[in-house]
C-alpha cells in the first residue's frame, strides 16, 4: 500500500513539476513495476539503502515510461544535463545491484 501511495505521489510530483499530465499507461506500468518490486524484495532485510534505491529506480522508470527528455530535466531541476544523466544512471545501477 505504501509503495502504491508513493507512486501517486511521483505522478502528482512530476504533474506539479512538469506541467504535463502522466498518461494512465504510465501509471499503471509503474504501478506494476512498483508492485514487482515490492514483490521480488519481500523476503530481503529493508535497511535504508535497499528502500533508497528502490524508490530512486521506480522513480527513474516512471520518468523513462514518460520520456521527459534530460534537457527538460535538467531545466526543471536548475542542473546541468550531465548531472540528470550521472544520476540516472547510478541509479539504474544502483537498482541493479540490489536486484542482484
Amino acid at each position: 500500500m505504501f509503495a502504491a501511495v508513493c507512486v501517486l505521489l511521483a505522478a502528482l510530483g512530476h504533474v506539479l513539476m512538469s506541467g504535463s499530465r502522466v498518461p494512465a499507461w504510465a501509471l499503471a506500468a509503474a504501478l506494476a513495476l512498483t508492485g514487482a518490486l515490492g514483490w521480488a524484495l519481500s523476503g530481503r532485510e529493508r535497511g535504508l539503502p535497499l528502500v533508497v534505491s528502490a524508490a530512486v529506480g521506480t522513480q527513474t522508470a516512471q520518468h523513462q515510461l514518460v520520456g521527459l527528455p534530460y534537457a527538460e530535466a535538467a531545466e526543471v531541476g536548475g542542473c546541468p544535463v550531465g548531472t540528470v544523466r550521472s544520476r540516472v544512471a547510478r541509479a539504474r545501477e544502483a537498482l541493479r545491484d540490489q536486484l542482484a
